[in-house]
């Protein structure tokens, strides 16, 4: 398996083969984190890089059906001095709504999180930091209790080496992190005993970066190889059933995805192809199977400061063909 890979690794080198390991490609501006915006919290449309002094953005979400624009759901997204977001309210089509609220310190980071539905106080989240240590800890709340408590331990670059969750009945799950000469192991234990554990290890042949993560068994392992640029150019999983799904990525000459080709045991299974407007933004995704048909499409509008204010997705996550509006709101 090594001389497979190491070959191959080779093989990319040499034929100029580029890619980016980002799984949804962006512009090459730099994207500034949002904190319930672009860090995996909205539910009703992909997450978006946001340039600018923004202070709020109107979210309008609609199904299709029959080519009618159908209400799904309206969205307001206000944001505070730090660019995160301090207030979304969310009003849905039958009648039901959400409201979180969120404060920050003076770094920007989070130190209450409240959220709502129709009304009702549903959960709390505080956030308490020790800059000194690099440590912080996350207390969540249900309306009446305590559901957890999570501390994290944080290295000198900021990554998580160590979290900590403890529940009121006094059971504790933590995962570890703990440097290895190619690499890292990351353990997982339930109330002291080991449940899982995950072997990352990174090598470098010829400018070639190969990072290779075993779970467990060691039978299920995800392979990833760079190229000099440090971009992806394969992903291959292997999954414990035997069956192995490789992904094949391409760039275009400004370095951008242009092409993502999935294979499951050899056999083509479809290819993302993706295409951008003359300042790198991301205009459109078009999935295409083996039979040469569009299995899935994406396309995006921005304004003049490079932000998405139309988009169109057929299917999404719970099929639906969707579109959805953006009016966004500048800090004047």
């Amino acid at each position: 398996m090594r001389r497979l890979i190491l070959t191959l690794a080779t093989l990319l080198t040499l034929s100029g083969v580029t890619s980016s390991w980002a799984e949804s490609p962006t512009s090459p501006r730099e994207i500034p984190i949002r904190h319930f915006w672009n860090t995996g919290n909205a539910k009703d449309f992909n997450e978006k890089p946001l340039f600018g002094d923004v202070e709020s953005i109107d979210v309008e979400v609609y199904t299709i059906e029959l080519e009618d624009k159908i209400p799904l759901c309206f969205e307001t997204y206000t944001f505070n001095e730090y660019g995160h977001v301090s207030k979304i309210e969310s009003r849905y089509i039958d009648g039901t709504e959400y409201k979180l609220l969120a404060s920050y310190n003076e770094r920007g980071d989070r130190l209450f999180v409240e959220e709502y539905r129709d009304g009702e106080l549903d959960e709390q989240t505080k956030y308490t930091y020790d800059y000194d240590n690099n440590t912080y800890t996350k207390e969540v709340y249900n309306a009446s209790s305590l559901i957890y408590t999570s501390i994290y331990e944080l290295d000198d670059k900021g990554e998580i080496v160590c979290e900590r969750v403890i529940y009121p009945s006094g059971s504790e799950n933590i995962s570890t992190s703990t440097p290895l000469y190619f690499g890292t192991r990351r353990d997982y234990l339930r109330n002291g005993c080991l449940s899982s554990c995950i072997y990352t290890t990174e090598q470098e042949v010829d400018g070639v970066t190969i990072k290779t993560k075993s779970y467990n068994s060691m039978k299920c392992k995800d392979i990833e190889i760079y190229n000099s640029k440090g971009q992806i150019v394969v992903r291959e999983y292997q999954y414990l059933n035997g069956d192995l799904e490789c992904r094949l990525y391409k760039y275009n000459d400004n370095n951008l995805l242009s092409s993502v080709i999935t294979t499951n045991n050899g056999n083509f299974e479809h290819e993302e192809i993706y295409t951008y407007d003359d300042t790198s933004n991301l205009i459109s995704v078009v999935h295409i199977n083996d039979e040469n048909e569009a299995i899935y499409i994406n396309r995006l509008w921005y304004d003049d400061m490079g932000n998405v204010i139309q988009e169109y997705e057929n299917p999404d996550q719970l099929d639906y063909e969707k579109f959805i509006i953006f009016k966004i709101n500048y800090r004047k």
